[in-house]
């Protein structure tokens, strides 16, 4: 065999291991979800069209993917199976960008690489939402085509005008399906740069002039697209959901305080030492190493620096909320994925061989915790919907047994069964669907708080009728006395409805008024008030600006005059199309109204203020003030 040949079977010895890495790590994460489907939480909501209503929230481009690969329906291994495959191929893409720029950065490198992003946790809590499988997968890739061009175009110079609109479209594409993933851009592209600048290959001066090519094509894709959604919503008289924002916690003009107060929390939480700071901490100092080992001059080394370790703190920044969920920081994949390559390659080059091979079992030591982690959310969530499908079973037959019209009549909820015990630590992945959104709420007498529940029915061919907001206060006043599920006596027919309940109902919630703020996007009208001995009745209407009347929930507060102590009770939301068409609100406000007919005995004595509250993301909201009412 000759020196070229060699070299051949070299690399394609090489490329067969990066591929038998991908392979494995994603067997080995993902091979039960592969062979065991389950149901997980937003999966029901398929049935009842839930992408139907994502342009609500600006997110135009999952619409878009739904129709041209046809996802109407629930297949969990098919696109399961398409998101990993897109994931290897999207880190063969990288594997050949950042080994184009620097010979160090070899097969063996790039199987470190995909190990840590395709075992990363928070995929898994990701990829329990089977809906969003293909977008996810498709995401990736476009993130990394998006890469691999900008590199072409800003570093190389080559086809610029042509790239940049390509360019634009592809960032467009990204924005309308899941805006966070840009994150995902910056860091990938930001480790390109670290490696051109360990090779020389650019000097400063030059790098700060190239990079404002970089931010042309994402100027452009922003243009673009609120300029779409602006047409959209405008020619389609759609309301455009605050889903999105709701997320962003800085308050107005407190921007360099919340930041402050963010790295402040961050810190202190830092002290709480535990085995996963650790090594976090352990990956992020050997990105440090490979930055500062590997460039001459200070201000290239501080500009590295931020850029990459810039990208663990951008959600948090953007946000001004510490906490994060784990499908938000997704970026967070390569990112660590960037710290382990950065390891590796510093521990390979060392004239110590000990210090090689601890090198590798610390970071397959990572690969394992990482992959136990995953099968752990993965897990949990199978056995949460083997309970549910129990649940569900035991209840469709119950209503069989025990009623006549179990067809005909509407079937009213109330209440939340007990929570799963899970076998780990983790919360996530087990929450029920007769107890998720319902038990959040506390407060369970409205039928929005059940949709859920008649998805997954539907989802397994169990068809039932649902009931009016009004039909869930009612039923949720009958069945006080009520055995819950699964004692005897749970379902119980009425003449207009059948009460299935399923844990203890909470008819009020304490509530600190201090925490109601103001916010002038708050139009609310009370139509009606009527106190009589026994009940207090309101009715009206409410909404906030461009924010769908289905998520804004309206409440009746009770105020204790003498000692400020505040309920609140959820009133019904009902249809009123003549504030809709009076005001000229358009389409989302149609679910404005309101209604509630409270029974006073659930009250302590005393003198009460009635004021009528918002709800939109879990953050309450000033509405009117009403009246009074005397409790005896």
């Amino acid at each position: 065999m000759n020196k070229s040949s060699e070299v051949q079977y070299e690399n394609e010895t090489m490329k067969k291991v990066l591929l038998g890495v991908n392979i494995f790590t994603a067997i080995l994460c993902y091979g039960f979800a592969l062979t065991n489907s389950d149901i997980g939480i937003d999966d029901e909501s398929i049935a009842r069209g839930i992408n139907e209503r994502l342009p609500e929230v600006g997110r135009l481009g999952i619409k878009l993917i739904d129709t041209v690969f046809d996802i109407g329906m629930y297949l969990p291994w098919f696109y399961l199976f398409l998101c990993l495959c897109m994931l290897i191929a999207g880190n063969y893409i990288i594997f050949r960008l950042y080994h184009m720029i620097s010979d160090k950065y070899d097969e063996y490198v790039a199987a470190v690489f995909s190990a840590f992003v395709l075992s990363y946790p928070g995929f898994a809590y990701k990829f329990i939402f089977t809906i969003n499988l293909l977008q996810m997968g498709l995401v990736y890739l476009t993130v990394v085509v998006i890469v691999l061009l900008n590199w072409r175009c800003i570093m190389q110079g080559e086809r610029r005008i042509i790239y940049t609109l390509l360019l634009s479209l592809l960032y467009l594409f990204l924005f309308f399906n899941y805006e966070t993933s840009i994150v995902f851009v910056f860091v990938l592209f930001g480790y390109a740069i670290v490696l051109s600048m360990a090779e020389k290959k650019y000097n400063l001066n030059e790098l700060i002039r190239k990079a404002v090519f970089f931010f042309v094509p994402i100027i452009l894709g922003i243009v673009l697209w609120k300029g779409i959604e602006q047409v959209y919503f405008l020619t389609t008289g759609i309301i455009k959901d605050r889903y999105a924002s709701a997320y962003i916690t800085y308050q107005k003009g407190a921007m360099c305080e919340g930041i402050f107060g963010l790295f402040k929390n961050f810190f202190i939480d830092l002290l709480n030492i535990s085995p996963e700071k650790i090594i976090a901490m352990f990956l992020i100092i050997f990105l440090l190493i490979h930055i500062f080992f590997n460039h001459n001059k200070l201000g290239v080394k501080i500009l590295l620096c931020l850029l990459e370790l810039g990208s663990a703190f951008f959600m948090p920044l953007l946000t001004g909320n510490y906490f994060q969920l784990p499908r938000v920081t997704l970026y967070l994949s390569v990112f660590w994925g960037i710290c382990a390559c950065s390891l590796y390659m510093y521990c390979r080059n060392t004239n110590y061989k000990k210090i090689y091979i601890l090198a590798v079992l610390f970071l397959s030591v990572n690969i394992y915790y990482n992959a136990l982690h995953v099968n752990k959310v993965i897990y949990c969530d199978y056995i949460k919907d083997e309970r549910d499908l129990e649940v569900a079973n035991n209840i469709y037959r119950d209503l069989q047994a025990t009623t006549k019209n179990y067809k005909e009549k509407p079937v009213v909820f109330v209440g939340a069964i007990d929570a799963y015990s899970s076998p780990f630590d983790i919360e996530l992945g087990i929450d029920s669907m007769f107890r998720h959104d319902i038990i959040g709420e506390n407060l369970l007498c409205n039928r929005t708080l059940y949709v859920r529940v008649y998805a997954y029915f539907e989802m397994l061919g169990m068809q039932l009728k649902e009931g009016t907001d009004e039909d869930f206060v009612e039923a949720a006043n009958i069945s006080m006395g009520q055995a819950a599920y699964p004692a005897s006596g749970y379902i119980v027919e009425k003449d207009n409805f059948i009460v299935v309940k399923l844990g203890d109902y909470i008819p009020i919630l304490e509530i600190d008024n201090a925490a109601v703020l103001k916010d002038s996007s708050v139009h609310i009208n009370n139509d009606t008030f009527i106190e009589d001995d026994t009940s207090v009745t309101v009715e009206g209407w409410a909404y906030m600006d461009h924010v769908t009347s289905h998520r804004v929930k309206k409440y009746m507060m009770l105020t204790d005059t003498k000692n400020n102590q505040s309920w609140i009770l959820r009133c019904a939301n009902i249809p009123r199309e003549d504030v809709v068409n009076s005001l000229q609100l358009g389409k989302g406000y149609q679910w404005a109204g309101y209604r509630l007919t409270a029974d006073k005995a659930i009250f302590p004595k005393g003198e009460y203020k009635i004021e009528l509250i918002l709800n939109n993301g879990g953050i309450y909201y000033q509405g009117c003030d009403i009246g009074k009412i005397l409790v005896p």
